[in-house]
C-alpha cells in the first residue's frame, strides 16, 4: 500500500532489449520527478486535467524520446512493451497514429466492437473468443507458494476500442487493435488463476509468457 506521507523521487525508464537474444541493449530513456505535496489527494480530478499535464503522459514522452533517438525507420522495428498503467486511450491513439508497434497489458474493461460490429466490453468479448492454442508456464516457488506448471488457454480477437465517453474529442472515435488473452481456466483449488490480457499492434504472432510478464514475438 502506498504511503500517502512518503516522500521520494519517482523514475520512469525505458529499457531497450534485443528480442532475438533477450540481451539488454541499454537505457533508452529516463525521467525523474517528485510529486508535489499539494497534488496529493487530487487523483479524482484527473478527468479535468489535460492529458499532457497528467503523470501518465510519461508513456508518450518515452516513445517520443526513443523515436527522436532511433529515427522513424528504426522505430518501426521497436515494439513498446508496457504494463497496465499504459492502458490509456490517448497513448494507444498516439502509437497507432505514428504506426508504432506496441504490447500493452489491458487494465480497463473498455467498450469495444467485434469484427461483426457487435458492441460489448473487452473482457467479455475475449472470454468468448475462439481458442487458438495452449501454453504451459512454469511457476517457481516463492514464499509460501508452491512451484507448479500452469496450463494457459490462449484466445485472440480483433476489436475496435471505443474512445472513452470523457475522452478527447479530437482523438479517433475508435482504434482497431488485436487482443490476446492468456488465462488459466482450471487452476488448482485455492490457487489464484494466472491471466494476461494484451492489447497489441502485432498480428500473426507467437505467444510467450513468463512469471509476471507476457509478450509477443
Amino acid at each position: 500500500k502506498e504511503d500517502a506521507h512518503a516522500k521520494g523521487i519517482w523514475a520512469h525508464t525505458v529499457m531497450l532489449v534485443d528480442a532475438a537474444s533477450a540481451r539488454t541493449v541499454g537505457l533508452a530513456h529516463m525521467e525523474r520527478w517528485i510529486r508535489p505535496p499539494e497534488e496529493r489527494g487530487k487523483k479524482h480530478d484527473r478527468r479535468s486535467r489535460d492529458y499532457q499535464d497528467k503523470e501518465s503522459f510519461k508513456w508518450q514522452r518515452g516513445s517520443e524520446s526513443v523515436r527522436a533517438a532511433a529515427g522513424d525507420a528504426l522505430m518501426q522495428r521497436v515494439v513498446s512493451v508496457c504494463d497496465r498503467e499504459a492502458d490509456i486511450f490517448d497513448y494507444l491513439a498516439h502509437k497507432v497514429k505514428h504506426g508504432e508497434r506496441f504490447v500493452v497489458r489491458a487494465s480497463w474493461n473498455r467498450n469495444v466492437k467485434d469484427q461483426d460490429g457487435v458492441a460489448s466490453h473487452l473482457f467479455e468479448t475475449l472470454g468468448l473468443a475462439s481458442v487458438v492454442g495452449h501454453a504451459d508456464v512454469p511457476v517457481p516457488q516463492r514464499g509460501g507458494r508452491k512451484a507448479r506448471v500452469a496450463s494457459l488457454v490462449l484466445r485472440t480477437a480483433r476489436v475496435e476500442v471505443q474512445r472513452p465517453r470523457h475522452g478527447d474529442a479530437s482523438l479517433p472515435a475508435s482504434l482497431t487493435v488485436n487482443v490476446v488473452l492468456a488465462r488459466e481456466e482450471t487452476p488448482p483449488n485455492g490457487v489464484e488463476a494466472l491471466e494476461w490480457m494484451l492489447l497489441t499492434s502485432e498480428g500473426g504472432v507467437t505467444f510467450y509468457v513468463s512469471e509476471g510478464f507476457a509478450g509477443l514475438t
